[in-house]
């Protein structure tokens, strides 16, 4: 199973990681609930555009957790796919096909949003799959 290590040490799965990412989806639920009450307060008195910076941010945030999901996903696949390599046989390994799967793991890798490359886990990876 793979690690990330961040940088302070902490050891985090893929499995931990989308675990945290759904219970930040969660609150971040709660809070734009929230938002949505005080967007109603504003309509009362006329403050209307006061909100649109905290719509802003909500929506960043929710864009920031779905693209990190993605990048957990990657990783996931990269894992079994080094895993599964790992186990084969040199007499069964079809070089080729072994290229091309790698291949196409750097290209998801390289595809993932520019606002996951500043993570640590993104650079972690990158370099796993190098």
């Amino acid at each position: 199973l793979w690690v990330f290590e961040d940088a302070n040490g902490h050891r985090i799965t893929p499995d931990a990681a989308k675990s945290c990412i759904i219970d930040a989806e969660k609150g971040l639920k709660s809070e734009l609930l929230t938002l949505e009450e005080n967007a109603y307060n504003c309509s009362i008195f006329e403050l209307n555009g006061k909100i649109d910076t905290s719509r802003e941010i909500v929506s960043n945030m929710e864009e920031d957790l779905k693209e990190m999901s993605k990048l957990w996903d990657v990783c996931e696949n990269l894992e079994k796919f080094i895993f599964s390599s790992k186990s084969l046989l040199w007499s069964n390994i079809d070089a080729e096909s072994l290229e091309e799967v790698g291949k196409s793991h750097l290209k998801a890798v390289k595809g993932l949003h520019k606002r996951t490359r500043s993570s640590e886990a993104y650079r972690c990876v990158d370099k796993l799959c190098k």
